[in-house]
């Protein structure tokens, strides 16, 4: 099928547009078969071929929320004004054999044609790197060639701080790159990754039991 999708892609960019393609066909097939039998012209079996269309387009159409509440203005964009990061939550402690988890909230600020990997790495301020983790948006069932104008994606990573490092004093250091040809998305101060916590934010949650 992947032919037929290349062709698509030139009129539509989201499943449930092909709707406005089909639907005069769906249209046009539902008052044909009335006229093949007398008996789908009936008022349940006529209900249930309008109804048909509706319920199997109804996941398409339905919209998508996200709750959330930053907690500050978004705190940084990447590439070419392409996706702002809104927030970021550090889940356990940035010490030596902790799994912490890293939560970011992305806003798509235009479309984009670019398939980002998103990198995190555990960084100690002697410069070395403890842990690290690539992975794709929400792992992967949400590139970013998806994400439309104005859409919030939440997506978690969690990355492992390997025991044989320091104790203590450790930062998460991410970002976007494109696999293909390892280019990375530029931030507006020109770096190329942010550290985080940075001076002033909230410390990281460390769950309680």
């Amino acid at each position: 099928a992947a032919p037929l999708w290349s062709i698509l892609n030139f009129f539509v960019s989201a499943p449930w547009q092909l709707l406005a393609l089909v639907g005069f066909a769906l249209a046009f097939a539902a008052g044909a078969v009335t006229k093949l039998d007398a008996q789908l012209a009936r008022f349940p079996m006529l209900a249930v071929l309008v109804s048909l269309p509706v319920i199997a387009s109804y996941n398409y159409l339905q919209p998508r929320f996200v709750d959330v509440e930053p907690t500050r203005a978004h705190i940084a964009i990447f590439g070419d004004n392409e996706i702002a990061l809104l927030d970021y939550k550090i889940l356990g402690p940035l010490r030596h054999g902790a799994t912490v988890r890293l939560q970011l909230t992305w806003q798509a600020l235009r479309a984009l044609d670019r398939d980002y990997t998103i990198f995190v790495h555990a960084v100690h301020t002697d410069g070395g790197t403890w842990g690290e983790d690539d992975s794709k948006p929400l792992d992967g069932t949400l590139p970013t060639i998806k994400w439309t104008p104005g859409e919030i994606v939440i997506d978690t990573h969690a990355i492992q701080i390997d025991v044989e490092g320091p104790s203590e004093g450790y930062q998460l250091e991410f970002g976007l790159y494109q696999a293909a040809n390892g280019r990375r998305a530029i931030l507006a101060n020109g770096a190329d990754a942010l550290r985080v916590p940075r001076p002033r934010d909230p410390p990281p949650i460390v769950p309680t039991r």
